[in-house]
């Protein structure tokens, strides 16, 4: 192959070989404008290699596209590869000393699989390879080609035939630098017989242009399934045998427009009136995804018709954003501008009236007004109709106006309520107590609420039972109305709720734990039901000092509210248990003496044995044990118990 700078400089290759027993090798040669040699260079391994085709960059770097038997061509690292194949690139400097990558592509069966049709190096350096393989290739009886076909060439997952006979054509597209494989696709006859030749380039041209498009004059012979596109020349094979196709594939370009349609009709320029209902249809070709910007109103990446309802004036700008990662340029964008109008008509400006009053809206400049419907309106068809709202709202009339533009417009009545003032005495009280509240603010009231008896009085006295919201409203002079709310709760939740612990011991008096389950009282007092008073939350422990039944009372303030909780609580005499008793007789000590009767009393000698067991002991008990130390078990109805021991002297 041949190819002719811009600068004049030719370079040409092919493949040589030394003598006719020796494999060939793959040939570059450069030349000056006259012809004169500048450079050669061989390319290939120890197998028959072959350059095919050759392209030069924008840097006039030299790339070859060629065939390798053997599977054996060297490969660059960081490049994509398909190891073992026997179709390779090779890219060097333009002084054709200095590789810059090497990479074999290809089925990996170790011999070529294509006769490659065309090569480019675009404009940003990605790489385009056509070619075909089949059984026409075994025909020629070439020893590197017996093993043609394109079964197994890698293909990508947007491929556009990912279905092969073996007998096709394959297009592929390589990253600048042959780093990675963008796309590859079959392209050709599907038809599986026994009889069929294949698609193939006799004589055909093949041909990429800079813009990535690939042309191709190629064979297709019968049976034939070779695809057409609606409108070609010719959807079928008319030979009973093999006859000429054409194609044009584009792999990388990007060309993003499209059209605006209103009403079915496509528009060149669109200046109309709100609201206004547009389509736009996306005429656009190459890109992968899309993405629209409806002016600074709204987004969408539905690559097809997106529509929107224009519903406020304003000068917008729509663009549609084409992205394909496979051109050079990556991403493309189409922008048109629209300009919507607002009707003519004029409406009354926002106005703000007091509760309880009447306002006149106004509508100008145009016809046949229709106001929403809304029931504090005296008309829905006038153009000036009063309102009396019981709170802000805002009214929306359509209209037309002298150049037939319709549209709708809006305006608000802010409700300005009379300022009331409230006062409660006390807002948090306990049930049964009385309050007052106090209104202000106007020249007559109405209250309501449950138990309110002077309900047109600014100034009431209440006593709920529960907590009551109570609403008053106000009018002045002019009959303007205000409304205020006042709640008196009723909270019971500091009652002094409490249980008492009693801490005993067997032979001193009895402490009380009082423990207080909830709090929020402001002040706490304790009646002990004794005489005794503490005044503190929760009281340190209290020693009754002499045993009874006594009412605990516990008090809880908080405001004028006090609340109280009471709980008994009986205090057991101390035991008075003697260390030594003299059962000798004399009337003196005898008995061993506990002080309460009706416990459960058990005596053991040292050895642990029990040597005395009574359930309901009536301090009766003379011993006629040895003298010595014994142990005492003494325990109370509800679980208690005392322990020690008593020296019995005779």
């Amino acid at each position: 192959m041949l190819f002719v700078c811009t600068s004049g400089t030719i370079y040409v290759c092919g493949a040589v070989r030394d003598n006719l027993q020796t494999p060939e090798d793959g040939w570059i040669i450069k030349l000056d404008r006259n012809g004169n040699v500048l450079k050669t260079k061989r390319v290939g391994t120890n197998n028959a290699d072959v350059a095919m085709l050759l392209d030069i960059d924008k840097n006039e770097n030299v790339y070859i596209l060629g065939l390798s038997d053997g599977g054996q061509y060297p490969v660059t690292s960081g490049t994509y590869s398909n190891r073992s194949s026997g179709q390779f690139i090779h890219a060097f400097d333009q002084t054709l000393d200095r590789t810059l990558f090497s990479t074999v592509i290809g089925s990996g069966r170790g011999r070529p699989d294509l006769a490659p049709t065309a090569f480019l190096v675009n404009e940003c350096g990605n790489i385009y390879v056509a070619g075909w393989g089949g059984a026409v290739n075994h025909t020629l009886n070439t020893p590197i080609a017996l093993a043609s076909s394109t079964r197994g060439l890698p293909i990508t997952n947007d491929a556009f035939q990912k279905a092969t006979d073996g007998n096709n054509f394959y297009l592929a597209l390589l990253e600048s630098g042959a780093k990675s494989l963008l796309y590859a696709t079959y392209f050709g006859n599907t038809t599986v017989s026994a009889q069929i030749r294949g698609d193939h380039v006799d004589g055909g041209t093949s041909r990429f242009d800079k813009r990535g498009y690939v042309y191709q004059a190629v064979c297709s012979c019968q049976p034939s399934s070779f695809p057409t596109t609606p409108g070609a020349w010719s959807s079928t094979n008319r030979s009973n045998n093999c006859n000429n196709a054409v194609f044009k594939f584009d792999i990388d370009n990007l060309d993003v427009k499209f059209d605006i349609m209103l009403d079915g009709k496509k528009q060149d320029t669109v200046n109309a009136c709100a609201p206004l209902k547009l389509q736009f249809v996306n005429t656009s070709t190459g890109g992968k995804n899309y993405e629209w910007t409806i002016g600074n109103l709204d987004r969408s990446t539905n690559p097809l018709m997106t529509e929107y309802n224009f519903t406020k004036p304003g000068i917008y700008v729509i663009s549609l954003v084409g992205r394909n990662p496979l051109s050079c340029k990556k991403e493309a964008v189409y922008q048109r501008t629209i300009r919507i109008s607002e009707p003519a008509f004029q409406i009354s400006k926002d106005t703000t009236m007091c509760l309880g009053g009447t306002a006149r809206l106004s509508v100008t400049g145009g016809t046949n007004y229709q106001w929403n419907a809304d029931p504090s309106l005296s008309s829905t068809t006038q153009a000036n109709p009063s309102v009396s709202p019981s709170q802000t709202t805002t009214y929306t009339v359509k209209a037309t106006d002298a150049q037939g533009c319709r549209g709708e417009k809006s305006v608000t009545v802010t409700i300005q309520p009379l300022p009331v003032t409230v006062q409660v005495s006390e807002p948090t009280i306990c049930k049964g107590q009385t309050v007052q509240i106090n209104a202000s603010g106007g020249s007559s009231y109405q209250w309501s609420g449950d138990g309110v008896t002077n309900v047109t009085q600014p100034n009431i006295k209440v006593t709920p039972t529960q907590t009551t919201v109570y609403t008053v409203t106000v009018r002045d002079s002019k009959g303007c109305r205000g409304q205020a709310t006042a709640t008196v709760t009723i909270d019971e939740s500091f009652r002094p709720d409490f249980t008492v612990d009693r801490i005993f011991d067997c032979t001193r008096p009895t402490q009380v734990r009082i423990n207080l389950a909830n709090s929020g009282g402001e002040q706490y007092s304790w009646n002990m039901g004794n005489g005794d008073s503490l005044s503190v939350q929760k009281p340190d422990p209290y020693t009754y000092l002499h045993p009874g039944t006594y009412q605990i009372t516990g008090s809880a303030k908080r405001g004028s509210c006090t609340l109280s909780a009471a709980t008994p609580v009986t205090i057991d005499p101390p035991l008075d248990v003697p260390n030594v008793i003299t059962p000798n007789g004399d009337g003196k000590n005898d008995r061993f003496v506990i002080g309460t009767n009706g416990l459960k009393l058990d005596v053991y000698n040292r050895w642990g044995k029990a040597v005395f067991q009574q359930v309901s002991y009536q301090n009766d008990w003379i011993p006629s044990l040895a003298a010595g130390t014994y142990y005492y078990l003494i325990t109370f109805p509800d679980g208690k118990q005392c322990k020690s021991w008593v020296q019995i002297v005779n």
